[in-house]
């Protein structure tokens, strides 16, 4: 196994989390999320190379994770087009890495009725970034995100109280 291959599976176990959780936010199937996962990491293999540490590699992820996973949406058909990856990316992303916790799962539900974009708001939100690192990774302004972000808290606290 070459060292870069080495390096894209050691930085993949340690980000795993990220994929399942962009996954599980933008699909409703475990099929779907299986699928969309597969697709996730393939890209994150496919632009690895280009990764030039100017931001930390989980920013660089999401911002792909993120644009394959509504890539994913707008496909009609949604099978992946790739090489395989071998038995490695089905160990390391597998939903039994993901600790299970019930007001998290009540937010995903709610999130699965919000617009794309603020679904990617909400998921970085939650992952600790400031508004300045979610404009960077979705390509928005600060502005933007502040006012999506009030309007999904509102959103959020309406839906979690009915």
């Amino acid at each position: 196994m070459s060292t870069a291959s080495q390096k894209y599976i050691q930085l993949i176990r340690a980000n795993e989390g990220l994929i399942y959780k962009v996954a599980s936010m933008y699909t409703n199937s475990r099929e779907d999320r299986e699928d969309l996962s597969q697709e996730i990491a393939f890209q994150i293999w496919r632009s690895f190379e280009t990764f030039k540490a100017q931001s930390s590699f989980s920013t660089w992820m999401y911002r792909i994770a993120l644009n394959t996973a509504i890539q994913f949406l707008r496909k009609e058909k949604r099978k992946v087009k790739s090489s395989s990856l071998g038995n490695a990316m089905h160990e390391i992303i597998s939903e039994n890495r993901v600790p299970s916790n019930p007001k998290m799962e009540r937010i995903l539900l709610v999130a699965q009725t919000m617009k794309q974009l603020d679904k990617g708001i909400l998921l970085l939100y939650l992952e600790g970034f400031n508004h300045k690192e979610i404009a960077e990774i979705l390509g928005i302004s600060t502005t933007n995100v502040g006012t999506r972000m009030q309007r999904i808290r509102e959103r959020l606290k309406k839906k979690l109280n009915e």
